[in-house]
């Protein structure tokens, strides 16, 4: 989406459970990403067909020196394999890939 911090919010959940006609040939999702940290939500859940990754808002710990987000996953998954696919894109938040092209 362009700019999705312009769009009203209700316009994006309608967006949201439109995603499986997005782009030109109609393709189904595995995992949609839902980026709310700039509207300071921590999770969401979005019935939109495939599973829902939310990023949170993001604060920074005084105390630890750190900033920290929350991480959810919402939709038909279940809580183990959930739980284990989220260590791993903590870790790959934790240290990410850049690259150049």
């Amino acid at each position: 989406m362009d700019d999705p911090a312009t769009i009203p919010f209700r316009d994006l959940l309608k967006a949201t459970r439109e995603a499986g006609s997005w782009g030109q040939d109609n393709r189904s999702f595995a995992l949609v990403v839902a980026d709310m940290s700039a509207l300071e939500i921590d999770e969401a859940v979005l019935n939109v067909g495939a599973p829902v990754l939310t990023l949170g808002r993001i604060l920074y710990d005084s105390q630890d020196g750190r900033y920290r987000s929350t991480l959810s996953l919402s939709g038909g998954v279940s809580p183990d394999l959930g739980a284990k696919f989220l260590v791993l894109v903590a870790d790959l938040l934790d240290s990410p890939v850049q690259l150049v092209l």
